[in-house]
């Protein structure tokens, strides 16, 4: 068994009710039992039998944690035992933290290998589709070169492998078309990405094959006919599992566009409208504005009117008063001319009387 670096044992899980969890795979009860223990679990878990049978190694993706997972006798319990030979003893399951959480997943032949059933244990990973999907995604693919499969530098030898290498190409994009897909698509396949867990490391063994194939080994030529039909039929059967994801996934990319698209519509229409409203609120307010200038305009030229036409009025009053006040002199002027008039006439006519008087007098 590997020796595991550990960094700190959490806590202890009754054996029993480990061992039924792993049974049945029920994870939601393996996070409450962890959360018993002040430990969160996130919904991105994968766990693998060690060699030993009794050990097992959880990854939590989301949490980037790596848990040792080992049945132990309780030592008080083998303490027990020792003074009675007759006791059972009582396994408890330990649960203890890696120091690092990638050692299992360091590059991608580890991941392959970690893909793959282990011939040991007779046990493939299990776990949640995130699980699956966080791992799977974890691999480089653009580490193989696909061009250089086809080992053309032994055309001249007739084993190059240039037969097969369409059919391989297409698989090779197939598989990161679908790699590179959203996470959340991926999530929400119907079977998750279980399916995938042959077919990838399957790619990359055969391409470590091509990668390795020395046409100095023995029967070369043997060799090279086994490995073509060996990819060749690997090819025709992946090709019909890949197309079903991809066309999944495709149908599922439409829906996102076609819900994007109404979105997008209904989006660019609330700001239509926003905008329609708003011109004519602008529209209305210009109006207001204008409406008001007019009224202000009108109000002060009234005004103007108005102090012109008493500038006017109090021009032609004073006029009119001086023309009064100078026919008014003219009248008095008239009239003293009048009276003395008078009083000449007056004199004139007594003085007439008095002689005419005199006059009559001296007759008599």
């Amino acid at each position: 068994m590997q020796e595991r670096e550990i960094k700190d044992i959490l806590f202890s899980l009754d054996q029993e009710r480990f061992d039924k969890i792993w049974t049945e795979k029920n994870w939601f009860k393996l996070q409450l039992e962890f959360k018993t223990k002040r430990v969160e679990l996130s919904q991105s878990l994968l766990i693998w039998v060690e060699e030993s049978g009794d050990a097992w190694l959880l990854t939590d993706f989301e949490n980037q944690k790596t848990y040792y997972i080992e049945n132990k006798q309780d030592s008080e319990s083998n303490q027990d035992s020792e003074s009675n030979q007759d006791s059972e003893s009582n396994l408890v399951t330990q649960v203890s933290e890696l120091s690092d959480q990638n050692e299992h997943l360091k590059d991608t032949k580890a991941i392959c290998s970690r893909l793959q059933q282990n011939p040991q244990t007779g046990h493939s990973p299990e776990g949640t589709h995130k699980g699956f999907t966080d791992l799977l995604q974890r691999l480089d693919l653009e580490e193989i070169d696909a061009e250089g499969l086809k080992r053309s530098n032994l055309s001249g030898s007739g084993l190059d492998f240039e037969s097969v290498h369409p059919d391989l190409l297409v698989v090779y994009d197939m598989l990161c078309e679908i790699l590179t897909s959203p996470r959340e698509s991926l999530i929400n396949l119907p079977y998750g990405l279980r399916n995938l867990s042959d077919c990838l490391p399957q790619f990359y063994e055969n391409a470590q094959k091509i990668e390795n194939f020395d046409i100095s080994g023995e029967n070369p030529s043997e060799t090279h006919t086994n490995l073509l039909n060996e990819i060749s039929n690997y090819c025709s059967s992946t090709k019909s599992t890949l197309f079903q994801i991809i066309t999944y996934l495709k149908s599922t990319q439409i829906k996102q566009i076609e819900s994007q698209i109404k979105t997008n519509v209904s989006t660019a229409i609330e700001n239509f409208d926003t905008e329609i409203n708003r011109a004519k609120n602008s529209n209305d307010e210009a109006e207001a504005k204008e409406a008001e200038r007019q009224n202000e305009f009108n109000r002060l030229k009234l005004e103007l009117e108005n102090q012109l036409g008493k500038k006017s009025i109090s021009s032609h009053e004073k006029i009119f008063a001086d023309q009064a006040k100078k026919h008014q002199n003219g009248s008095w002027i008239w009239l003293l001319a009048t009276v003395l008039l008078a009083i000449g006439f007056s004199y004139i006519f007594g003085r007439f009387v008095m002689d005419l008087g005199s006059t009559e007098s001296q007759f008599l």
